[in-house]
């Protein structure tokens, strides 16, 4: 269960809350069920569905932060080699 403290707000800040490691029992990545359950949601959505849940599992498969995912451009995908080239963020490889 739980606890959940009420949102006191002093001098525009919030107080300490509970570190996301103590929240999710010292996990900090989806597991792959929990990936596919988020692409067949966002499958359902809208109209965009099968687009959102394309990015959201090559984001997973290629481990891409949002903003590489949309920097990508269609020169970067080599579908013969299966593979992508692109820029990292924060100086990571690629």
């Amino acid at each position: 269960m739980v606890e959940h403290t009420p949102s006191l707000s002093l001098n525009g800040t919030v107080p300490n809350r509970r570190a996301n490691d103590r929240l999710r029992a010292g996990r900090k990545h989806l597991t792959e069920r929990e990936i596919e359950q988020l692409a067949d949601m966002a499958r359902k959505r809208n109209r965009h569905g099968h687009r959102d849940a394309t990015a959201i599992l090559v984001c997973f498969q290629h481990g891409l932060r949002a903003s590489e995912l949309v920097g990508l451009e269609w020169t970067q995908i080599d579908f013969t080699r299966g593979t992508l080239t692109g820029r990292r963020a924060k100086g990571g490889d690629g």
